[in-house]
């Protein structure tokens, strides 16, 4: 089915400048093709060369370089882009790779094995419970990886192969994924993705340039995508690049009905959530500061893919490292976690430590400094005087709810001298907010995005 169309996408414009930038197609009139051109029209200069032969040239002189600017988007999304496709539809590739795979879902000796062993004595467990435990079963069973003489670049191993290796990559684990859960009567399928770190015009028209494979389940009529190659990240959950990545569900064609890609953000999806609750107390000159961060979904799995695999004296160093810099000789005095060696939705940590000479006396005056975390600073976001494009700010994106507040318990005979001003932040993408009280002794300070 694929053996007959071709598909293309060409640069016009880049980070120098072209002289001259020109694309050529030679193409019998009998082939029926698309195009599209990114940032306006941009029409072929169209010849017969003979009977047999049409020629399309697509030519620009004298294209100027693109300027580099901090956080610009991906080029595919800025530049003039010309795509090519003789696909007919985005339905023709959803039918192509469902029966490409149709039979790697097979449901072999190794499969019905693997449920009757997962579910023994679970026979009453709800749908969505067992389908979690198929999840956790392949995240923590089931090695990611890519082996290039294992593994194809389109076409997954069988179920029952990868349940006998222990080893496979994204389209391998989903794939096993739907075997699994429809041997329990779940509906599940593959779901093609282009991850958002590639750009949202990547994939103007019908082409099989995906770069990696999800699955998705129905349960009470609601549709989960789930996520196969990390044992850190909670089920249902996604990393930033899946969150508005392009993705194209696999459908039979016996499933009539037309598919269209989409960019994915169920509502289904676990919140990417953050919230931190900090208390400081003040003696002399020193600063000592107890945290406890809650962290779910991905921020979760980038806890555990950091602390998780270490001892508890590389755990400590870890943290200190992270701490060091916020006040001058700072030294980690507590740490402990809950949640991390599982898979659960919530990762908990505490940790502690002191802030010494962290305190600045100018006259009858105590000055010192919150220690927010995750503060965007001068050099994280350079603004150009004249700049043209918009900001990529994909990996902020991820962010659901980030929450803060920090307690700081003033010291005996002292007070606020000066509150500082509470601030609100709105626009298309974000709300933010920081405001500050004074109660019963204790300045709060809550930071909100």
């Amino acid at each position: 089915k694929l053996a007959p169309h071709f598909w293309d996408k060409i640069f016009f414009q880049y980070f120098y400048p072209y002289q001259d930038t020109k694309y050529s197609l030679l193409i019998s009139p009998d082939v029926k093709f698309n195009y599209k051109m990114t940032q306006g029209t941009f029409d072929p200069v169209k010849t017969s060369q003979d009977s047999d032969f049409d020629m399309y040239v697509w030519d620009k002189q004298n294209v100027p370089s693109i300027k580099d600017e901090d956080h610009m988007p991906e080029l595919v999304d800025i530049a003039p882009v010309l795509f090519i496709s003789s696909f007919p539809d985005w339905t023709f590739i959803s039918n192509w790779y469902a029966d490409l795979t149709a039979n790697k879902t097979k449901a072999d000796f190794e499969v019905k094995e693997t449920i009757a062993e997962l579910f023994k004595g679970k026979e009453n467990m709800s749908q969505t419970d067992k389908v979690q435990e198929i999840y956790h079963y392949i995240v923590h069973n089931i090695r990611y990886s890519e082996v290039s003489f294992l593994q194809s670049g389109l076409i997954p191993q069988k179920a029952s192969k990868v349940l006998i290796t222990k080893i496979g990559d994204c389209k391998d684990v989903s794939t096993l994924f739907v075997a699994l859960c429809r041997q329990i009567g779940v509906d599940a399928s593959l779901v093609l993705v282009k991850t958002r770190d590639n750009g949202r015009q990547d994939m103007l028209l019908p082409t099989i340039d995906f770069n990696h494979c999800i699955a998705k389940v129905i349960l009470n009529n609601k549709a989960y995508y789930i996520e196969l190659t990390s044992d850190y990240l909670p089920f249902n959950s996604f990393y930033d690049g899946l969150i508005d990545a392009y993705t194209l569900d696999v459908k039979p064609e016996k499933d009539k009905g037309s598919v269209s890609p989409v960019y994915l953000d169920p509502p289904t999806r676990n919140q990417n959530i953050i919230k931190r609750v900090t208390t400081i107390t003040i003696q002399g000159n020193d600063i000592m500061v107890a945290k406890e961060n809650f962290k779910t979904a991905a921020f979760a799995a980038d806890i555990r893919s950091a602390y998780r695999d270490l001892g508890k004296k590389e755990r400590e160093k870890e943290m200190q490292k992270a701490v060091t810099g916020e006040y001058p000789n700072v030294q980690l005095t507590d740490l402990e976690f809950t949640g991390l060696d599982s898979t659960s939705d919530t990762l908990e940590y505490k940790y502690a430590y002191t802030g010494q000479n962290a305190v600045t006396q100018v006259g009858g005056l105590n000055l010192f400094t919150l220690p927010w975390a995750d503060k965007a600073g001068p050099n994280d976001f350079i603004f150009n005087q004249n700049r043209e494009l918009p900001m990529e700010i994909t990996g902020y994106a991820s962010i659901d709810t980030d929450v803060e507040s920090i307690t700081v318990v003033l010291p005996a005979g002292k007070t606020l001298a000066d509150a500082p001003q509470s601030i609100r932040y709105s626009c298309a993408v974000a709300d933010y907010q920081l405001t500050f009280k004074t109660i019963n002794g204790k300045i709060v300070a809550t930071r909100s995005m």
